[in-house]
Order: structure tokens, then C-alpha cells, then sequence
């Protein structure tokens, strides 16, 4: 459990991203599209359970910082993988976790085309938020932050109404 509390954030960040890989792999090998929604919601909501451990500790309030993990990452600009979690980010995780089934559960039946790739990027992005939300030092903030707005592109793409008399003369 030790490990479990010490690598929370991580675990939350990492959790995503490693359920993208599933449902990539999974649509990849046995092409059951309609078995992608439910692991993508099984994922979400695992990771909305895990961010739970966070609300059951009562160590968060409003003054410093918890959960903190600092490790040294690139020595040459003094930058480390820092995060942690406050008064404030503290709440933006747990909306994050909690909206994100709730995202997919609204899109169960409109999403026909690509599935696969729709749900990964969600989950994608679900990781990079999370990670915005976390993170303490500006370089890991950025990369986060960056990081977000590749998936938020493609499903943006893949939504958006194209209206082609917008660019005809």
C-alpha cells in the first residue's frame, strides 16, 4: 500500500495512457469494435476509483502540497519530474476522473465512425490533463500541457461539422 500511496499521481497519470495501449491492442488483434466502449469505461472508472484514494485521505487542504514526488530528471537545465497536489488541483482531478465516463457514456451511441481511435485519444487526453493538473515544475507543466493538445486536435477533427459552403466562392 505504501507504493501504492507514494506513486498515486503517477499511477493516475500512467493509467490512461496504458488503457489506450489496451483498446488499441485489443481493436488491433481481435476487431471487436463494440467491446472498445467497455473497456474504455472500465478504465475510466477505475482510474475515477483510484483518484478516489485521494478524497479518503485527509491530508489535502488548502496549504502545501501532497502526494508530492520530486525525481531528477535532466540535470543539465535542472529540471525534475515534480508533482503533486493542493487545495485547488486537488478538485480539478477528481472532476477530471469523475467527467471522464461520463464523457464517454454520452458519446456511447453517437460515435459510428472509428471508435477506436476516438476512445484512445479521450483517454489520451484524460492522461494529459491530468498530468497539467499535477504538475510542479514549469518544463513538466509544458510538456503536459503540449502534450494535451495533440488528442484535443484529432477530436476536434473528428467531431467538427465540416461545411463546405464556408470555403466555396
Amino acid at each position: 500500500m505504501n507504493f501504492i500511496t507514494e506513486n498515486l499521481l503517477t499511477i493516475l497519470i500512467l493509467l490512461p495512457t496504458f488503457g489506450a495501449i489496451a483498446v488499441l491492442g485489443h481493436a488491433m488483434f481481435w476487431q471487436r469494435e463494440s467491446e472498445i466502449k467497455w473497456l474504455t469505461l472500465g478504465i475510466t472508472i477505475v482510474n475515477f476509483l483510484i483518484s478516489l484514494l485521494l478524497f479518503g485521505s485527509s491530508q489535502v487542504s488548502a496549504n502545501g502540497f501532497y502526494f508530492e514526488k520530486n525525481v531528477p530528471w535532466i540535470q543539465a537545465i535542472n529540471t525534475n519530474y515534480h508533482i503533486g497536489v493542493d487545495g485547488l488541483s486537488f478538485w480539478l482531478v477528481i472532476l477530471t476522473t469523475f467527467i471522464m465516463p461520463i464523457a464517454i457514456l454520452s458519446t456511447w451511441h453517437a460515435v459510428e465512425k472509428r471508435p477506436t481511435a476516438f476512445y484512445v485519444f479521450l483517454l489520451l487526453l484524460e492522461s494529459a490533463m491530468l498530468g497539467v493538473f499535477v504538475s510542479l515544475d514549469l518544463l513538466v507543466f509544458y510538456l503536459f500541457f503540449e502534450a494535451s493538445l495533440i488528442p484535443m486536435f484529432f477530436l476536434n477533427w473528428y467531431l467538427g461539422r465540416r461545411k463546405p459552403y464556408l470555403f466555396s466562392n
